[in-house]
């Protein structure tokens, strides 16, 4: 009778407060048993001249490759044959100039838009290529929003704005082409199970996370760096609704104030790069430890492994390439893309087919 009266009590408490330690279930399995492809890739510049390519885009004929880790000739400009046409984008208070190298762009049209400290810079690719004056214009929070923001990240399609701004009251805020009002989305899918939950959670989803927004505007991805969680939303009639979580690696951190954390020896590194088309999410999930990446000597500290989702968030397949890759491309066609790689401390722009 103890013991009958025992289990009830724990599972009324169980009920109560929620199972704490299995809410969150990661599940690093569903990566493995899913159909395979495997993808040729034919370099088309080698050696890029690039301290740390983390992003690329394509627009049209032009390949875009965001370098962040120097203060000038920020982006790079290639053709589709890897002729390089041009190099702009610089550190610097002025108009026009980045506060702080980013760390991704959007690219909208023919634009590349990148949100700086207090401001969107927007560079006309068109007037970039042709030598013109009044190639970047700049553009203040405060002119959007009516007041001051500072957003981590700033996505453009169709000339409507999504704005993250990762706060424990804030994750996202869409501005539709020529109109003032302004959708805003604040629901974080939680990350961790602890009694600072809400604390901890902004300052891993802000920590190099990663986002896209499908072509048609209609769903939004954002995806972890510390461990592997893949978020998605969708976007209809002006209102932003979850469409599905997913929880495939658990993130281990160490916290070094309220608002910033580093990796650990014990650190999984999650995606370093997503991208997206009207179909699929595809994703670079590095799957390497802390202790690994803070071996100079390591081999391999990226992956050579595409993983595709579709927008309900099922893993639909992976697809592995010969080569490591930091960043990826996927063209409209779902079946070959551009991705910069890594052999041997050298990057290089490859062609990859699948």
């Amino acid at each position: 009778m103890r013991i009958k009266k025992f289990l009830v009590f724990a599972a009324m408490a169980c009920g109560l407060i929620g199972c704490k330690n299995s809410a969150l279930r990661y599940n690093p399995g569903m990566l493995d048993g899913v159909p395979c492809a495997e993808a040729t890739m034919k370099p088309i510049v080698e050696n890029l001249e690039c301290r740390y390519p983390v992003q690329i885009a394509v627009s049209d004929s032009l390949v875009i490759v965001l370098d962040a880790a120097v203060n000038d000739n920020i982006f790079h400009i290639y053709d589709h044959k890897g002729n390089i046409l041009t190099k702009f984008g610089k550190k610097g208070r002025g108009y026009g100039e980045l506060i702080n190298t980013p760390t991704y762009f959007s690219l909208d049209g023919q634009s590349v838009f990148v949100a700086d400290k207090n401001k969107i810079i927007q560079y006309d690719l068109p007037k970039i290529l042709s030598g013109k004056d009044q190639s970047i214009h700049q553009i203040a929070y405060s002119e959007l929003f009516g007041s001051q923001h500072v957003f981590h990240d700033i996505l453009v399609r169709g000339g409507a704005y999504f704005c993250f701004r990762m706060t424990p009251d804030s994750r996202l805020t869409i501005l539709s082409p020529n109109s003032n009002v302004a959708t805003k989305y604040d629901t974080m899918p939680a990350l961790v199970d602890s009694d600072k939950m809400s604390e901890d959670n902004h300052i891993i989803w802000r920590y190099m996370s990663r986002i896209c927004v499908s072509p048609d505007g209609q769903f939004i991805a954002q995806s972890t760096y510390i461990g592997a969680v893949l978020d998605i939303l969708k976007l209809a009639s002006e209102k932003v609704q979850p469409v599905s979580t997913q929880y495939i690696i658990q993130p281990v951190y160490k916290k070094i104030d309220n608002n910033n954390l580093t990796i650990t020896e014990k650190t999984v590194i999650g995606f370093d790069a997503i991208c997206c088309t009207n179909e699929y999410v595809f994703g670079l999930i590095n799957g390497n430890e802390g202790k690994d990446l803070r071996d100079r000597d390591f081999q391999t500290p990226f992956s050579r492994e595409i993983t595709v989702f579709d927008w309900a968030g099922n893993l639909e397949k992976k697809i592995k390439t010969p080569d490591m890759m930091t960043s990826i491309c996927v063209m409209p066609d779902n079946r070959s893309g551009y991705a910069v790689t890594y052999t041997d401390g050298n990057y290089s722009l490859a062609k990859v087919e699948w």
